[in-house]
């Protein structure tokens, strides 16, 4: 049985078909434009999972056999609607070069892109610049906000401010309360504290020496110039205090004493430091008065005589004559110089002196000026 054959009217679309896919292939093979696709499938025509199903259909068309396979045609539709998207797109740039060539002023439309927003500074600025509602608004929010930051770091400062004085006051007033405290108890204990031992050559020491030497040259009156104990031989003890002044300076001053002279506070120099013969020497001038031991005048009254302007030295050696470690030797009891002492008072010859008054001031004449030396000259060794 030979299969059923199409109707006319099918046969008359199939040609009508078949002439517009070819006029439409040779437009887009002119034109450059078309490219072989893949074969189409007939939309408008049903599709049977099956090829050798039993169901009868009119619409397949089966092969004669020996004939080869037919390619199935483009759809026309689809091939119309591509055709109708490329001519769009086509007159589409011609309009834009006809436009570009009208209006070459004319600049395109910047291209899309994925641009950053404005930053938070120059959208505030930008909208109170315009003058809008919400530049105000977010102008005078960051004004609140950067008031609300200086005042929260002013109580901060202010906070830690007077945490600070609060320690102070706190320490200054415990400090002064322990010091009354501590006061209070030594006093009532009755105890007071010792001391601090002095350094070595600093403290309070007697300087034991004896006569050694003494002269008259200076006065034409051997009585007129008297040294204590006013024998050769005879002892003389000096007491005086070293101490390091505010200038760390090595200064020395007298105590209390009749037959020497007093002074307070002089300085003193250390010569050859650190070597065996290290001493510690001071000297100054001083008024000296001394009471004749004759009368020199015939009614006998008593008088008095002054050198001025006599030098007193001394001479006080920290190595020399000490037996033992000399740092050891520190006292602050008076106790005896551990090394050598010289101490001497001298006066030289000027006319005019010594100046010599009876008791009641008038001047006696008959004392001259000598042609020499006055000397006191005491130590703790032989000269």
């Amino acid at each position: 049985m030979s299969p059923p054959r199409p109707s006319p009217l099918r046969e008359a679309h199939d040609g009508s078909s078949s002439q517009r896919s070819d006029s439409l292939r040779s437009s887009l093979s002119a034109s450059s434009l078309y490219q072989p696709m893949m074969p189409p499938i007939a939309e408008h025509e049903t599709h049977h999972s099956n090829r050798y199903s039993q169901v009868y259909n009119r619409n397949i068309i089966w092969p004669q056999p020996g004939t080869p396979l037919r390619v199935p045609r483009k759809s026309p539709r689809r091939a119309l609607a591509r055709s109708q998207a490329l001519a769009a797109a086509a007159a589409a740039r011609a309009a834009e070069g006809s436009i570009g060539e009208k209006d070459s002023n004319c600049m395109p439309p910047p291209p899309y892109g994925n641009t950053s927003p404005p930053r938070y500074g120059e959208d505030v600025k930008g909208a109170a610049a315009a003058g809008g509602p919400a530049g105000e608004e977010k102008s005078s929010w960051r004004e609140r906000q950067w008031f609300g930051r200086r005042r929260t770091r002013w109580c901060l400062s202010g906070l830690l401010i007077m945490i600070l004085l609060g320690l102070i006051v706190g320490l200054s007033v415990g400090l002064t309360l322990g010091r009354k405290n501590g006061g209070g108890s030594s006093k009532s204990d009755g105890s007071t504290p010792e001391p601090s031992k002095p350094v070595f050559p600093e403290g309070s020491y007697s300087f034991e020496t004896t006569l050694q030497r003494q002269a008259t040259s200076c006065t034409s009156r051997e009585s007129t110039w008297r040294c204590y104990p006013y024998k050769s031989g005879s002892n003389a003890t000096f007491f005086w205090i070293l101490s390091t002044s505010e200038d760390n300076d090595l200064v020395v001053t007298s105590s209390e004493n009749p037959f020497a002279p007093t002074f307070a506070n002089l300085t003193t120099k250390l010569e050859d430091k650190g070597s065996a013969n290290e001493r510690v020497t001071f000297e100054f001038d001083m008024e000296r008065t001394i009471v004749p031991s004759d009368a020199l005048t015939s009614a006998n009254r008593a008088a008095k005589c002054t050198f001025l302007d006599t030098k007193f030295q001394a001479t006080l050696w920290t190595r020399r004559g000490v037996t033992g470690n000399p740092d050891a030797q520190a006292s602050d009891k008076f106790h005896a110089w551990p090394g050598d002492v010289e101490i001497t008072q001298t006066k030289k010859a000027v006319l005019g002196q010594p100046e010599c008054v009876d008791d009641s001031g008038v001047k006696i004449a008959d004392v001259q000026a000598g042609s020499g030396d006055c000397v006191c000259d005491y130590a703790n060794f032989e000269l």
